[in-house]
């Protein structure tokens, strides 16, 4: 097994219960009540669906790249695409104006596209060198 890649979905699947289980309460839920145009509205909701399942397909398929050398090129997208996410959050926070500090999604980004980027190490990440 693939400890880099199993932590990796580990990461994924406890950042889905937070998003779900504590931001759906605290953000999404909320957002349905506020004044903003309906469209906008629906937008973000559609949004906040987005990121459920983009992060529980991420955490499936570093799972399946923790026991199958087949998973880890999708593995390796999706490494990049973790890292990116989290360089997403902390911009627009700056923009936004808020502390990265508060920006849990960041953080949780950034772990599992360091623990995918071990998970890497000595499969991938070769043939990118040739």
């Amino acid at each position: 097994m693939n400890l880099g890649f199993a932590i990796a979905a580990a990461i994924g699947l406890l950042g889905a219960g937070i998003h779900v289980f504590i931001g759906g309460p605290r953000l999404a839920r909320p957002l349905l009540r506020s004044s903003l145009h309906p469209l906008v509205i629906t937008l973000l909701w559609a949004c906040f669906h987005m990121v459920t399942l983009m992060v529980l397909a991420m955490s499936a398929v570093f799972a399946w790249a923790a026991v199958s050398y087949v998973g880890r090129p999708a593995a390796a997208a999706f490494t990049v695409v973790a890292l990116a996410a989290s360089l997403l959050v902390v911009g627009a926070g700056f923009k936004c104006k808020v502390s990265p500090l508060k920006l849990l999604p960041a953080y949780l980004f950034f772990a599992m596209a360091a623990s995918a980027f071990w998970g890497l190490e000595g499969t991938v990440l070769p043939l990118l060198a040739t």
